[in-house]
């Protein structure tokens, strides 16, 4: 059985060599060393990061430790390219799958016993294909504000950004 690491908390990897007489960690720049299940999540979108807050404690009983898609370790560790990281959320299991958008989330729902019946609703045919266009909607308009959206482009890279988001979104 493999058993993560301690969570340091929202910002892994867990276990960073530190410079010689330093306290603090080095910068993330490679991967965690032992394997462990991520939930990776966008930390400048205020609506994913206070969602992963408060799943943090449900999904760390299940196995699983929380970081922002933007650590330095991410692309290289998933194999993508900066504009198809922050498209959705995902899932990096210990065993190497990898899960995005409502796939992920239907993953995670089958180990929560109150978000099992997502799972259950998933396994009927056909239910898929509307969970993971109202999965892309959210994801597409997760920068937008209470009363007004600027148009957002996940899918094609914006101005000087590869997410596609605004140039005016403010991080949270």
């Amino acid at each position: 059985m493999i058993r993560p690491r301690p969570d340091p908390g929202l910002h892994p990897p867990a276990a960073s060599p530190r410079q010689a007489g330093s306290a603090a960690p080095l910068a993330e720049s490679f991967a965690p060393q032992a394997p462990v299940n991520w939930v990776l999540y966008d930390a400048q979108c205020r609506y994913c990061l206070a969602l992963a807050r408060w799943a943090r404690p449900v999904l760390r009983r299940r196995g699983f430790l929380l970081a922002p898609l933007q650590s330095l370790w991410v692309p290289s560790a998933l194999g993508l390219l900066p504009r198809e990281l922050l498209k959705e959320m995902r899932v990096f299991t210990a065993d190497g799958r990898l899960y995005g958008g409502a796939d992920a989330v239907v993953f995670l729902a089958r180990r929560i016993w109150w978000a099992w019946p997502l799972w259950a609703l998933a396994q009927i045919p056909g239910a898929m294909r509307p969970l993971r266009a109202a999965y892309r909607w959210i994801a597409a308009h997760r920068y937008c504000g209470s009363a007004t959206c600027a148009a957002v482009r996940v899918a094609g890279a914006g101005a000087g950004d590869p997410a596609g988001r605004p140039s005016n979104t403010e991080a949270p």
